[in-house]
């Protein structure tokens, strides 16, 4: 069990790399989380959710 929580863990990592790397970058200048309601993810790496209702993704934080 635990080696299959550290595989997806080590997966959505690797998959996700960008993202992570530019949120430590931006935090790193200053910038922090902050609320922005539904929006459309834009040019910046996000995770995005998908709108079941829509199929859009979206995301609801943006560092700023």
């Amino acid at each position: 069990m635990m080696f299959a929580v550290a595989l997806i863990t080590g997966l959505f990592m690797y998959d996700n790399a960008e993202f992570f790397s530019t949120a430590k970058q931006n935090a790193a200048d200053g910038m922090k989380w902050e609320y922005v309601g539904k929006q459309a993810p834009g040019d910046n790496p996000s995770i995005p959710i998908i709108d079941f209702n829509t199929g859009e993704e979206i995301i609801y934080w943006k560092m700023k």
